[in-house]
């Protein structure tokens, strides 16, 4: 017989959620890997001052496409996207496909055009301290009236993926990420080269690849549509009044992703008042940070959405709380961990990556790894961050997470200002730490009020044990990766650089392993069995 709580596991479908973060996690694992591979190109062809322009210029239109296409069109798409593949027959579904991808095509065309004509306005607007620079500021320029028209092609991508995820397909949009890595890796093998031998005509290369690989996250999910046996019917588009919805769903949801991404032009505006490097420096240690809040947080969060976003469309509220509670008590064993990993390798991971060329010889290794620690100070924030506001957003109310948003980004924008001057960069992402903080513990309070209990002293009591196991292996890690310096004697090469890291965290690895069996943590073993059956399916 079953126990009472895995009738409520399976009730709530929560292996369902491990199964499908652990699709969307292998092609994430891939996406990230890739990226990583694409900014080791970046900082070691490029001077700082160089990285500095084109990190920025990217900043912009990546901005637009999180709040826009990523943020706000998911949480608007999704909820009302699968009550109609629930509800309607599949000529109704196809002509609201179709309206979706009219509008949004015309919306995202106009916003690309806007944006290459104010590119000058805009960089001098959110990197004013370009401004004592002319050559980094119209380099700067120039690549974001380049790579603008990358908010369209992804805006689509976004779309597609929201539609897919809807129907429960995971795979291939989460796939497309790694499309675009690969098409940038190979433009800075092939295409910068040709640019000319200046950095400056040479970084356009990049731009390029960033346009196509965008472009190609489009293509790569058409065959999935066939898949899930979805069309587009263009006989209804503006007037449809589901795209309306749509619509008015994404309004607050667009206000609510903006605050988040104004946080980081409010870091970056006061980065580039503070020389060159340290828009570089943040870039690359989110990069990092966000590597396993990508592969995972990111991945059970999705597809939480989606499920969540089911459950409420059937009025289960009780499926829905245990839905959460349980991708929550994931995605903090996860931060928790990682957390502890990054702050204890960040430095050999970094110099492993990226201690080379350019890079090296800037001495830019220890800058970047302090930011990588007041980030990873706020990974178990913000992975629980994004469960608690796809919670709403399957509930459909879009206005709360608004409202603490706004708080968040007055206490970022107060916290910058304290922290900036005693200790520069870090202190921007110190801030943003704090910040996150505050608007998880918001979220949490507001959704307990909403919808009553979701197990908070049993995701508390998970958290305590994940604290202990974390501090036990961030010790034992940092020591073992001393040690290993100590016995290398100054010595240097790519294997030490390897053993520094890969040594260290098989010892974490195993050592987790070992204190969850003892401490009764599952989470890991729910991890493990989903990863294993995704790679026997």
């Amino acid at each position: 017989m079953l126990s009472d709580s895995n009738r409520e596991l399976k009730k709530s479908g929560n292996p369902e959620i491990t199964r499908g973060a652990a699709v969307i996690g292998f092609a994430v694992i891939l996406s990230r890997i890739l990226g990583l591979i694409r900014e080791v190109f970046v900082l070691t062809m490029f001077d700082p001052w160089v990285t500095d322009a084109f990190f920025a210029a990217l900043r912009i239109p990546s901005t637009l496409r999180r709040l826009f296409a990523e943020g706000a069109l998911s949480a608007g798409v999704i909820p009302v996207f699968t009550r109609w593949l629930k509800t309607k027959p599949p000529k109704k579904v196809s002509e609201f496909a179709g309206g979706l991808l009219v509008t949004f095509f015309c919306i995202l065309f106009v916003v690309s055009i806007m944006g290459m004509l104010l590119s000058p306005l805009i960089v001098r607007f959110f990197t004013m301290g370009f401004l004592k620079n002319p050559e980094k500021l119209d380099l700067a320029i120039g690549l974001t009236r380049m790579m603008f028209p990358f908010i369209l092609f992804i805006g689509i991508a976004a779309l597609f993926a929201g539609l897919l995820n809807s129907a429960r397909h995971f795979f291939l949009p989460a796939l497309g990420p790694a499309v675009q890595n690969i098409v940038f890796i190979l433009a800075a093998l092939f295409i910068c080269p040709i640019m000319g031998p200046l950095q400056q005509n040479m970084v356009y290369g990049l731009a390029i690849g960033v346009l196509v690989g965008s472009l190609l996250q489009v293509l790569i999910q058409l065959p999935a549509f066939k898949m899930k046996n979805l069309r587009f019917t263009f006989s209804r588009t503006f007037k449809h009044p589901a795209v309306k919805k749509v619509l008015l769903l994404m309004s607050p949801a667009i206000w609510g992703m903006g605050i988040t991404q104004i946080n980081l032009l409010v870091d970056q505006f006061l980065a580039s008042w503070l020389g060159d490097g340290p828009i570089s420096y943040l870039y690359v240690s989110t990069r990092l940070y966000q590597f396993p809040l990508g592969v995972f947080a990111v991945s059970i969060s999705t597809v939480a959405f989606s499920h969540m976003s089911g459950l409420a469309a059937e009025n289960d509220m009780e499926g829905l709380k245990n839905s959460l509670s349980y991708s929550l008590r994931q995605v903090l064993f996860i931060m928790v961990c990682s957390t502890a990993g990054l702050i204890a390798l960040g430095l050999p991971v970094i110099d492993l990556l990226f201690g080379y060329g350019k890079f090296a010889a800037n001495d830019s290794a220890m800058p970047t790894y302090y930011s990588l620690v007041a980030y990873s100070a706020g990974m178990f924030a913000y992975g629980g961050s994004m469960l608690f506001v796809r919670a709403f957003y399957s509930l459909k109310d879009m206005v709360t997470p608004v409202k603490i948003s706004c708080i968040a980004l007055l206490a970022n924008v107060i916290l910058n200002l304290i922290l900036v001057v005693p200790f520069g960069y870090v202190g921007l992402a110190v801030a943003t730490s704090l910040s996150a903080v505050i608007s998880l513990y918001l979220l949490a309070y507001k959704l307990r009020t909403k919808i009553g209990r979701i197990r908070g002293r049993e995701i508390f009591s998970n958290f305590i044990k994940t604290a202990v196991v974390s501090a036990v292996m961030f010790v034992v890690t940092y020591l073992s990766y001393r040690l290993l310096l100590y016995f290398e004697a100054g010595r240097d090469g790519i294997l030490l650089k390897f053993i520094n890291v890969f040594v260290p965290m098989g010892i974490a690895g195993l050592l987790v392993f070992v204190l969850c069996r003892l401490m009764g943590i599952v989470e890991l073993d729910q991890i493990i069995k989903a990863f294993a059956s995704r790679r026997n399916a």
